[in-house]
């Protein structure tokens, strides 16, 4: 029997010189089924906890900085008053506005100077995030 050679062209010697398959080899591989890429259910379910974990321990800190925000604003309008007691009695008044209840007006520390008052503050909240494991938080500030 005869068999007919079939000449290599360049294109196909290079093919097969770079390790491209062919397609007989590529329609070969039909039959098989195919590695998957991706997370399976376990990680999926891992990832959901601790990102729910964590949306729920971010949900539980929002009003804390919140607070601080209105903390921060009443120092600064006490800070323009021209005694420590009108100072004082500034910041309750802006704190009942803003729903701050961790500082009162006693509890600042209120310095005089040239340049008018000084207002400073420091506090600490704690929310607790499960059984006896807490989350502190300790916050302090002045205005100028």
């Amino acid at each position: 029997m005869h068999t007919a050679h079939r000449p290599l062209n360049s294109a196909s010697h290079a093919a097969s010189a770079l390790g491209l398959r062919s397609r007989a080899a590529a329609s070969s591989r039909i039959g098989r089924p195919r590695r998957l890429a991706g997370l399976t259910l376990w990680s999926w379910l891992v990832l959901l906890g601790l990102g729910a974990l964590s949306l729920g321990t971010g949900a539980r800190c929002l009003p804390v900085l919140l607070e601080y925000q209105g903390v921060t604003k009443a120092a600064h309008r006490a800070a323009r008053a021209v005694t420590a007691a009108e100072a004082r009695a500034e910041f309750d008044r802006v704190a009942l506005v803003e729903g701050v209840r961790s500082v009162q007006g006693t509890d600042l520390a209120i310095e005089g100077g040239a340049a008018g008052l000084r207002v400073r503050f420091a506090y600490q909240r704690e929310i607790p995030l499960a059984g006896s494991a807490y989350l502190v938080f300790k916050l302090s500030g002045d205005a100028p």
